[in-house]
């Protein structure tokens, strides 16, 4: 229908387009200046660490909730790619996704960590331990309304604003590479944080794909199937396994550990396993688990985990030939 609102915008049509015009070139333009600001404050924040990170710089299309149809925005990935630690430092115009007029957002968010690790705990850890020591105000995604642009389930830690009214695009962001860099400055030692507490569920899910190939091996020998298809699947229990038949390895996120799990039908080589390693076998769900290696070990630089999953394998391997052997022995002649 051709309605009063349609009348409107209609009278004023030519000015309401070359306004709507100007704000996308606006916008445009301070995100191409945000932008290269910000790769440079994450890398003169990180200083001689950059070199163990993985930085990636991208201004990225609007996304499908922005309210402005032509809404770009920056952002830095800060990558620990060794530990599955992502976060991200970004910049948007506020009113292209509903915010407040005249107002540049710089924003730090924690995109990922270990699977092992909780997300929602450590980007609360992190709120704490920055405090306010870094720019912005911390984010409540529970009072997420009060950042109208963003929304509850992006779950960044601070958001910081910088006025764009009446000033130099160069100088908004210049303003915006101070944030980013006092950002990442606060990020540096997070970094070290989540590494050091995913360390030895990444040693143990390392030494499992390095073992995968010898398993896969093992296994079309025996004619037995290795589980999952790919890679490690996930999770079992929350952690990555490696399966062979009924008998597999996992990690155990809840203690960083490593554990040697079987269903029913080869509960007796956990009980054999549990022996072996003078710990005792408990009951999780319908299996039986035996832990192979706690925390203490597989921190150890002297503890070769490899070997100690080749050993548990060993005997689930040399069980089922026992039992073949056994089964041969008691055919007729």
């Amino acid at each position: 229908m051709w309605t009063d609102l349609v009348q409107a915008y209609e009278s004023k049509l030519g000015v309401l387009e070359e306004a709507r015009a100007a704000y996308g070139n606006a916008v445009a333009e301070v995100i191409g200046h945000a932008g290269p600001a910000l790769e440079a404050a994450v890398h003169e924040g990180l200083g001689d660490a950059a070199t163990l990170y993985r930085v990636e710089a991208t201004i990225a299309e609007s996304g499908g909730n922005a309210t402005f149809a032509k809404a770009p925005w920056s952002c830095v990935t800060i990558a620990d790619d060794s530990a599955g630690t992502e976060f991200r430092i970004g910049a948007w115009i506020a009113s292209s996704w509903g915010g407040p007029e005249g107002v540049l957002r710089v924003a730090l968010s924690l995109e990922q960590v270990h699977s092992g690790l909780d997300r929602k705990e450590w980007i609360a850890r992190c709120s704490d331990i920055i405090g306010d020591t870094a720019p912005g105000e911390p984010f409540d995604p529970l009072d997420w309304r009060k950042f109208a642009d963003t929304s509850p389930d992006w779950l960044t830690i601070r958001i910081a604003s910088v006025d764009l009214v009446n000033r130099d695009f160069r100088a908004a962001a210049q303003e915006a590479h101070d944030v980013a860099r006092s950002l990442t400055e606060a990020v540096a030692p997070l970094l070290e944080s989540i590494r050091d507490a995913g360390l030895a569920l990444t040693l143990a899910e390392s030494a499992l794909l390095r073992y995968r190939p010898t398993l896969e091996a093992r296994a079309e020998h025996a004619d037995q199937r290795v589980s999952p298809a790919k890679a490690l699947g996930g999770p079992w229990q929350g952690g990555k396994y490696l399966q062979v038949g009924s008998f597999w390895l996992a990690t155990n996120p809840a203690a960083n550990e490593l554990l040697a799990a079987a269903n029913k039908e080869d509960w007796e080589i956990i009980a054999n396993l549990g022996e072996q390693l003078g710990r005792p076998t408990d009951r999780r769900g319908g299996c039986l688990a035996v832990v192979l290696l706690d925390e203490q070990h597989l921190r150890d630089p002297g503890c070769d985990i490899e070997a100690a999953i080749a050993g548990a394998f060993d005997v689930w391997f040399d069980s089922k030939a026992q039992g073949l052997s056994a089964l041969d022995e008691g055919e007729p002649s």
